[in-house]
């Protein structure tokens, strides 16, 4: 056990060029995921390599919501929304938000961008403006999933966000675990 710990050691201060990184990260990927596979979040399958952490086909089997459907929502003039929030999507979206998935911004921040290209009202967007964490729930969680969001969706769309404008004051009890009678 001592030479392993000796030998890490060694390694863990080597320090590779560019170009060797370069020339080795394809075979350093191939034994690391050989070693530790990447299966789907969602349906738990192997993943391949690019799918991300959810695979291609359970991305296509979320259920998309009806555009006409959208604008039901009292008090709110427009809205957008690209999945129906069932099961699966709940899976997802708790794995981003509470369990440091933080590479699932960009799949779902492409299709809300890609969304909101062609809806009318917001295809011409000024900015995106991300819903701030408090300060506490931002030291707990470390990174705040709505700026990840946003920033992908502005990017893509090639339009500022700019986090600083809304700041976030009181602070209150997470809601992922209150049904839609409490959430009111």
């Amino acid at each position: 056990m001592r030479s392993i710990n000796r030998n890490f050691e060694i390694l863990s201060k080597v320090t590779f060029s560019p170009i060797l990184y370069k020339r080795f990260k394809p075979y350093i990927d191939a034994v690391l995921d050989f070693l530790y596979p990447a299966f789907c979040l969602n349906c738990a399958i192997r993943l391949k390599s690019g799918d991300g952490l959810v695979c291609e086909d359970c991305w296509q089997a979320l259920p998309r919501i009806n555009s006409d459907a959208q604008s039901e929502i009292p008090h709110v003039s427009q809205s957008l929304a690209v999945w129906e929030f069932g099961e699966e999507l709940q899976q997802i979206v708790h794995e981003f938000k509470f369990f440091g998935k933080k590479s699932l911004a960009g799949r779902m921040g492409d299709e809300m961008a890609k969304l909101a290209s062609c809806s009318p009202g917001f295809s011409s967007a000024d900015l995106i403006l991300p819903v701030p964490l408090h300060k506490i729930r931002m030291r707990e969680r470390g990174y705040n999933q709505s700026l990840l969001l946003a920033q992908r969706i502005a990017r893509t769309l090639g339009i500022p966000c700019i986090p600083t404008i809304l700041k976030r004051e009181r602070y209150t009890q997470t809601q992922s675990k209150l049904n839609i009678e409490q959430r009111t």
